[in-house]
């Protein structure tokens, strides 16, 4: 059930099944293997001893660890964070400049409806 609710997300959502499905399962896979690999001991009659790993992952990524399991992972294109474009760079100075300047003005309301009564008491 849970393998064909996945594989219907893909076919409405094609690139969010990308990343949420295949390229977490290369990367859970790439993780696995690196921490499975055996451990260097020079008192080993080999050399190394093999190590133990307990990996607990969703059961909707244990298909796609197998599958990947004995391939060699690339992680390095999936693990780019791609660069921002200058619309969201703008947008995002403008909201900051705008909720500073919300905040400053309140500030500056506030502070004329309590100082403004201060100093006309004073005056007469």
């Amino acid at each position: 059930m849970l393998e064909q609710m996945i594989e219907e997300m893909t076919g409405e959502f094609p690139a969010l099944g990308q990343v949420f499905v295949k390229e977490r399962d290369i990367y859970l896979a790439h993780s696995l293997q690196k921490v499975a690999q055996p451990i260097p001991c020079p008192d080993a009659p080999e050399g190394q001893v093999p190590s133990v790993v307990v990996g607990v992952v969703g059961i909707g990524h244990v298909q796609g660890i197998k599958e990947n399991w004995d391939k060699d992972l690339q992680v390095d294109e999936i693990c780019r964070l791609p660069q921002a474009s200058m619309f969201s760079v703008f947008a995002k100075w403008g909201f900051r400049c705008s909720v500073y300047g919300l905040i400053t003005y309140g500030c500056y309301k506030a502070s004329k409806l309590t100082i403004i009564p201060w100093i006309s008491s004073f005056v007469k």
